[in-house]
């Protein structure tokens, strides 16, 4: 294997959620952003200018099979593998699969494995899409939701430091878009992030 620098790629749903984000803080007078990832320019020593920096990270490749990717997962030892993404219906007949190299996450490759299940013979039937928790994720959720269709996943409670209120201990008005503190004080909305979070944030005075 070789350690090869390559550029990140832009996940499916980043355009939508980016218009999502960018007409919430319209909404309370923030900027736009241009993208999900904060650009930075450096200079090119050739031409004089300033360029725009690609996002890249190093990944291990294999130098006998490129295509798959270097997995390790748990007590399992590192291996170049791929992954399969298989949708089955309740009689466990196969509707859909995909393959991608195995060091590409579920939650990243659900959506061609999806798109394939719903665009496929049976995708109109499709009432419930049921997935373990590996893809419990707002970007999945969402997508499901939007095709009329309900997601059944595992439920796991918030984790929390130690010495903080409990998440769930919040309490959301809907209609004053606030959260209510176990403290008795109020947190207001302030923005939304570059990565889609919404603030909600308590007087420091």
């Amino acid at each position: 294997s070789v350690k090869k620098e390559v550029e990140i790629l832009k996940k499916k749903y980043e355009d939508d959620l980016l218009a999502e984000i960018n007409e919430d803080r319209e909404c309370i007078g923030k900027e736009s952003f241009d993208s999900m990832v904060h650009t930075e320019y450096v200079h090119d020593e050739e031409t004089g200018e300033e360029v725009k920096k690609t996002s890249t990270k190093t990944i291990t490749e294999s130098t006998i099979d490129p295509e798959s990717g270097c997995f390790h997962k748990g007590e399992k030892e590192k291996c170049f593998a791929y992954s399969h993404q298989t949708f089955c219906d309740k009689n466990s007949f196969v509707l859909a699969v995909t393959t991608v190299p195995g060091n590409v996450h579920d939650s990243v490759s659900f959506f061609d494995a999806y798109e394939e299940l719903i665009n496929g013979k049976y995708g109109y039937l499709i009432k419930n899409v049921s997935l373990d928790a590996g893809y419990m994720t707002p970007a999945i959720c969402r997508a499901i939701v939007q095709n009329d269709q309900i997601p059944y996943m595992p439920y796991k409670r918030p984790m929390t430091k130690k010495g903080f209120f409990k998440k769930y201990e919040y309490v959301y008005d809907e209609e004053y878009d606030c959260y209510l503190c176990p403290n008795d004080k109020i947190l207001m909305y302030t923005t939304t992030t570059r990565n889609g979070y919404r603030q909600y944030k308590s007087d420091p005075k």
